[in-house]
């Protein structure tokens, strides 16, 4: 969320047209869903955004990444806080502006990665945004970054870091249901598409059901407040029924590299591992 946007009043209003909620009763009725629950997805307008800002700075959280937007209104109020602030960029002018408006680094994350990402691929972005910097702030690397071997290559990039996302989704301790973490295992790289049927933007999900039949459906996608709305629903519903093929949730391309459903430190431990025999095979011991 821009500061511009944060510094005007704006009403969302969450109501979908009658034939979005046609459709999505439909499509519960088809595959058994029941009754579908009230939404319960906030409006994220400027409002809602700030006070979430205000509880981060009230509870002196010391790291924030923003996934969308820059971070001025954290820097101007973190006063003597020890919080580091950045952004996840998808261009360079986008990291350029995080950093004017005083980002401590920035997450530069590929169309590779699940989830809300860039136009851009992974591996092309990321020198990028390393050249348009020029060393003013760490660059980390994300876009679906796996093992050891896409480690070294955002580092050989100039990045100082990486972010991984997707590698984590299938550990014991992910917030995901246990289908949702077996729909990732059993996933390869061709399993994930970038749609707007899920939140109203272009982001990368695990193909679906609902993916296939909004799509097919010929309905317009909504404006994001009011697409969340409507997903909330049938979502929820969807994991009350243990509905993975439903809702398998957002990834990155690289899910086809995770075999098993494994505790998090585990999957570090070996990640950090790879990294250093990669390295090792590089420049040896």
């Amino acid at each position: 969320m821009t500061r511009g946007a944060l510094e005007q009043p704006v009403h969302l209003d969450p109501t979908v047209p009658d034939e979005h909620l046609a459709f999505i009763e439909d499509f519960a009725r088809r595959y058994g869903l029941g009754d579908l629950p009230e939404a319960t997805m906030p409006v994220f307008d400027p409002a809602f955004i700030r006070g979430q800002l205000d509880v981060i700075l009230d509870l002196d959280v010391p790291v924030y990444v923003a996934g969308l937007g820059e971070p001025s209104y954290l820097v101007k109020n973190r006063g003597q806080r020890d919080m580091k602030v950045a952004s996840v960029v998808g261009a360079t002018r986008h990291a350029q502006k995080a950093v004017a408006a005083g980002a401590d680094f920035v997450v530069a994350q590929g169309h590779d990665g699940g989830g809300h990402n860039s136009a851009v691929g992974t591996m092309a972005l990321i020198p990028q945004v390393v050249d348009g910097l020029a060393g003013e702030v760490p660059v980390i690397a994300a876009g679906s970054i796996m093992d050891g071997r896409q480690v070294v290559a955002a580092l050989a990039l100039g990045a100082q870091g990486v972010w991984c996302g997707s590698l984590f989704l299938a550990t014991d301790e992910a917030d995901l249901t246990p289908g949702q973490k077996q729909a990732i295992v059993d996933s390869d790289e061709t399993g994930t598409q970038v749609s707007r049927v899920w939140s109203g933007k272009p982001a990368r999900v695990i193909k679906s059901l609902w993916t296939a039949e909004f799509s097919a459906s010929g309905l317009p996608v909504l404006p994001m407040h009011q697409q969340l709305t409507l997903v909330d629903r049938v979502m929820k519903a969807a994991d009350k029924m243990e509905r993975a093929d439903i809702n398998p949730g957002a990834a990155g391309q690289g899910i086809g590299m995770v075999r098993s459903i494994r505790p998090a430190a585990e999957v570090f431990s070996d990640l950090v591992a790879d990294t250093r025999r990669v390295l090792e095979s590089f420049y040896g011991k």
